[in-house]
């Protein structure tokens, strides 16, 4: 009897503990989850800072991310920000959208997770808890300055993202904003499920992305401060060749200054051109793309974009003008890196003023564009008499719709899994139901 007793003890233990091994197993692993390259150095990136006439502050970036697992807390590396005894303490907005695969459509959506703060200083590991685990997932994570400067004190409060060498391509995290065209750094923190190199998935648009964009590549890099105004004669760029499968997609003047202007006036005009000969000869031909930057702040990137114009087997022609009343310039340099770039100004080739500028190439797969059409006069059109008016149709109501409840484009978070003791109480039970048969048979023999 004794040795029954000993084998149920022993098998009541192991129940038990299989039941605890098997809690234990359950709780998550906490890990991080890197937009950027492990090692890359994190820089200030976007500045926010970006305020209309009335001082309203409108400066915003996103990310649309795919989460192969559960998450909880988003994390830039650094946030940069101005101090409040500078008066530049600024208040920010971070909010999280389900992405639903159509950008503008997903941002008319109530966000999932919204937050509001004031950020005093530099912050190191900034972190946003979003209160809650988040599903696996599509999503856009936005960052927004959101103080006022009435007055267009300068800088005036202000907030700056992170920077960092890119981890991934725009077919995996893709990045907005209507001041710029940078990315920016960030950390996912989530349950540890998938290796961290796993969790950001590509995306899924309900449209084709028609471009993936290169990484920028430096042209000149700035030297010093000594920034050089672009006056009432042209500057002009000359590009290399554009290679088989790229169109050039950017080009940027980096952090363009314009003397602390605040005009709302700081304007520039771009024509481009294709490359024949020389530079009469190609600035005599028809340009194939135009553009205007209106309003540039002070110390932002410049960005000419060109869409998909400026296609392979080209040399191309920029030609830059200001256009309004307010300074506008570029920081300048002192080496081309990259072969085949050539700067003019008033139509002569310089190497004094070179400004600190780099490019992206993209691969395109939209339709192709053909060069802008030059406006001719519309036709005037022959009068003739008009035609008797017959009695319209009678017009019958269609039927009503019937309404359907719209679907909520927030994503349904997973049930949490429940914590505490309950694998205890479960083995402990077991191991209770078995030592009282063991008792009752062994009463039941004696």
């Amino acid at each position: 009897m004794k040795k029954i007793i000993s084998v149920l003890l022993i098998i009541s233990l192991v129940l038990s503990l299989g039941v605890i091994s098997s809690f234990a197993d359950g709780e998550a692993t906490e890990a991080k989850a890197s937009s950027y390259l492990e090692g890359a150095e994190v820089v200030p990136g976007v500045w926010l800072n970006q305020f209309d006439a009335d001082g309203i502050c409108f400066g915003t970036i996103s990310a649309i991310f795919n989460a192969a697992a559960p998450f909880t807390a988003i994390v830039l590396p650094v946030y940069y920000a101005g101090r409040s005894e500078n008066d530049q303490a600024a208040d920010s907005r971070f909010e999280l959208f389900a992405f639903t695969g159509e950008q503008e459509e997903s941002l008319k959506a109530d966000p999932v997770f919204k937050w509001e703060t004031t950020v005093d200083g530099d912050q190191n590991g900034f972190k946003i808890d979003l209160g809650k685990t988040f599903p696996a997932g599509q999503y856009i994570f936005r960052v927004s300055e959101i103080s006022e400067n009435p007055d267009q004190a300068s800088p005036g409060p202000y907030t700056v993202v992170p920077a960092a060498e890119a981890a991934y391509g725009t077919d995996v995290i893709a990045y907005f904003s209507p001041i710029t065209t940078q990315d920016f750094a960030f950390d996912v923190i989530y349950d540890g499920s998938v290796p961290a190199s796993e969790f950001f998935k590509p995306l899924e648009f309900s449209t084709p992305i028609s471009f993936k964009d290169d990484k920028a590549v430096q042209v000149v890099a700035r030297s010093g401060n000594n920034p050089h105004e672009i006056m009432n004669v042209d500057f002009a760029i000359l590009t290399p060749e554009i290679p088989e499968g790229k169109v050039l997609r950017y080009f940027t003047f980096k952090n363009a200054p314009t003397w602390s202007n605040t005009n709302h006036d700081s304007d520039l005009d771009f024509d481009v051109y294709v490359w024949d000969t020389d530079y009469s000869t190609s600035y005599g031909s028809r340009p194939i793309k135009s553009g205007s930057v209106l309003d540039h702040a002070d110390n932002q990137d410049l960005t000419l974009d060109f869409g998909a114009r400026l296609t392979a087997g080209n040399r191309y022609l920029i030609v830059v003008y200001r256009s309004g009343e307010g300074k506008i310039g570029f920081w300048g340099g002192d080496t081309i890196l990259k072969e085949g770039w050539v700067f003019f100004e008033d139509e002569e080739e310089t190497d004094s003023y070179l400004p600190a500028c780099e490019y992206k190439l993209s691969v395109y797969t939209g339709p192709a564009e053909t060069p802008e059409p030059t406006e001719e006069p519309t036709p005037t059109p022959d009068v003739t008499e008009a035609p008797e008016i017959t009695e319209a149709p009678e017009v019958t109501e269609a039927p009503a719709a019937e309404e359907t409840e719209a679907p909520t484009l927030e994503p349904t978070a997973e049930p949490e899994k429940k914590t505490g003791c309950g694998g205890f109480v479960a083995g402990g039970f077991v191991s209770v139901c078995v030592l009282a048969a063991a008792l009752f048979i062994s009463k039941k023999k004696d």
